[in-house]
């Protein structure tokens, strides 16, 4: 074992361990951020440390702008009563699995691809609560639905900054699609099993096998036509679009909100897109580099954007908009970020000075004979990035460099990284950073190891009906 790999796995140990036996994850990071620095000591110089911080600060801002930007305008929004009606109308249908995909699935989605970062799951389980449903049914749902829209979630931020896909029409991203369409056909049919099992109820399989089919289809046909438009829309589409179609097919008439109540409770997400599209069009082509090699800062920021779209809301829509009510989401915005970018900031310097042991890793470890090893193993990496993070996208930094430098120029590496980052969007169900984040706002205990001993089946069949999936893509395509 070369000394890079043990350091690397040393580090990973510190890690686990400030997230496991402290529950600071911040402490871990710490810890093997200090191990890492003081092994390389004076072996490394200018040319190796400069080119880190910058990329790690550069990833910083982009991630500290999207997260400021996402919870102020959830900060804003939840000023107003239009969601809450929303989902009180939807609510009053029969506590069933109608409600749990309409909320756990669609909507949830939906603010995964807007917002991300812990917000849908922390958003939707206290909903789900108030509408009647048991404790563990509100945390388990909203961890096992927002799998498949992690693969684009957070306006595509696991592949933007942790594995630095931009295009729609990189391989990474459509083979992102194709190993994921199984999964979300399947996955409304997991989350009625998981129901069944939190809630205790029996499931009619064949009286409800239409509704599941439905879910499934209403969530991957926008999730197709997204990913052909931006990277930054398949979930967004998939949960909004997705929302509206399965309401139609499922719902009662007399149950169904009515237009006026659709766009007064989404018209502010519909007024981000549109600025999304619109400055990503004008944007994305602007870009700047320090130096040779180092990490390009776009001029196409998601969470600029957020800034803009909360404001030009609260001007337009918001009844009677006082400076006071600003500076409030604005306090309340900050006071929630704070140790959350401490957080963020560790974990992206300690997954780029892991790097190169990764690489190593890989080397010893990565099966480089058969092309379906490779992509189980690959996947299995994502799990593994984002169990321990509880980011798909610290997953991927995590592990994509080592990937990429060890299939640089050969056909598998589209497909592995697809695979990895496919894994790191199914990981955080069984996170226990996610697990905890949602516990805290349902106000009955629950245990972490339920949690994660109904999650994990979630993501073994998840993570197999993507390695299928990725069989049948290169073997027969």
């Amino acid at each position: 074992m070369s000394p890079s790999l043990l350091h690397t796995l040393l580090a990973l140990l510190l890690l686990l361990g400030g997230i496991f036996l402290l529950r600071r994850l911040w402490l871990g990071a710490l810890a093997g951020i200090l191990f890492l620095s003081i092994s390389r000591f004076g072996t490394e110089g200018t040319g190796y440390w400069l080119p880190i911080l910058t990329d790690t600060l550069i990833i910083w801002v982009e991630l500290g702008l999207l997260i400021f930007g996402a919870y102020l305008f959830y900060n804003l929004l939840r000023q107003q009563p239009h969601i809450t009606i929303f989902s009180q109308k939807l609510g009053t249908a029969e506590k069933g699995l109608a409600v749990i995909l309409l909320f756990g699935w669609f909507l949830g989605s939906l603010m995964e691809g807007i917002a991300g970062f812990g917000i849908p799951a922390m958003l939707i389980a206290p909903l789900l609560y108030r509408l009647g449903f048991r404790a563990l049914t509100c945390v388990i749902i909203p961890l096992a639905a927002n799998t498949a829209s992690v693969t684009f979630g957070a306006l595509a931020t696991p592949l933007r900054v942790g594995i630095g896909i931009v295009a729609v029409e990189d391989a990474v991203a459509q083979y992102t699609v194709l190993f994921n369409s199984i999964p979300i056909v399947v996955m409304p049919f997991v989350l009625a099993w998981l129901y069944s099992k939190t809630e205790q109820r029996t499931i009619d399989w064949h009286r409800e096998r239409q509704t599941l089919l439905l879910a499934g289809i209403c969530f991957l046909v926008p999730y197709w036509i997204g990913s052909r438009l931006s990277i930054e829309l398949p979930t967004v589409l998939a949960g909004g679009i997705g929302m509206i179609a399965f309401v139609a097919l499922v719902m009662p008439h007399s149950q169904r909100p009515s237009l006026l109540l659709w766009w007064r409770a989404f018209g502010a997400y519909l007024l981000f897109i549109a600025l999304l599209i619109v400055a990503g069009w004008l944007l994305k082509p602007i870009n700047w580099q320090w130096w040779e090699g180092s990490k390009k800062l776009s001029a196409f920021q998601p969470g600029i954007v957020f800034i803009v779209a909360a404001l030009i809301y609260r001007a337009v829509a918001i009844k009677e908009p006082t400076s006071r009510s600003l500076r409030q989401a604005f306090s309340q915005t900050v006071a929630g970020m704070r140790m959350t970018l401490l957080s963020i900031l560790l974990l992206i310097l300690f997954t780029q000075l892991i790097r190169t042991g990764m690489i190593a890793a890989y080397s010893d470890l990565a099966p480089q004979q058969s092309w379906m090893g490779l992509v189980v193993f690959s996947g299995l990496s994502g799990v593994v990035g984002s169990f321990i993070t509880g980011s798909a996208t610290m997953g991927n930094l995590l592990f994509a460099g080592g990937l990429k430098q060890l299939l640089a120029g050969q056909l598998w590496l589209s497909p592995a990284l697809a695979a990895l980052h496919s894994g790191s969007a199914v990981g955080n169900a069984i996170s226990l950073q996610n697990i905890l984040m949602v516990k805290s706002v349902i106000p009955q205990p629950i245990e972490e190891g339920q949690v994660m001993q109904l999650n994990a089946p979630v993501v073994v069949l998840y993570l197999l009906l993507v390695c299928i999936s990725a069989w049948i893509v290169l073997s027969f395509f």
